[in-house]
């Protein structure tokens, strides 16, 4: 059970993240979402084991973070095609 609770304050750290990249187009944006990535395959991780061992709270927390961290990797998407001067 505690093991959710790590997926689960990246997931708020990366939450907390979002306002940010709707501001600014970051200049790490490949590397944002590399790192969003890893995030989303731990809480990927939690959603499944939480969703076999008939756990509702890690398969929830395991399914906002993964949401979370779709979100932000398309934002940071669009940040990296404004960044190559591509249309968004």
């Amino acid at each position: 059970m505690l093991g959710a609770f790590i997926p689960f304050g990246m997931g708020i750290a990366a939450a907390t993240t979002i306002p940010q990249l709707l501001r600014v187009i970051p200049a790490g944006a490949k590397v944002g979402r590399s790192l969003y990535s890893i995030i989303m395959v731990l809480a990927t991780t939690v959603l499944v084991e939480g969703t076999k061992g008939k756990s509702p709270l890690p398969a929830l927390i395991g399914a906002v973070v993964v949401a979370v961290c779709l979100g932000a990797m398309t934002l940071l998407g669009g940040a990296t095609k404004r960044m190559r001067g591509e249309s968004v």
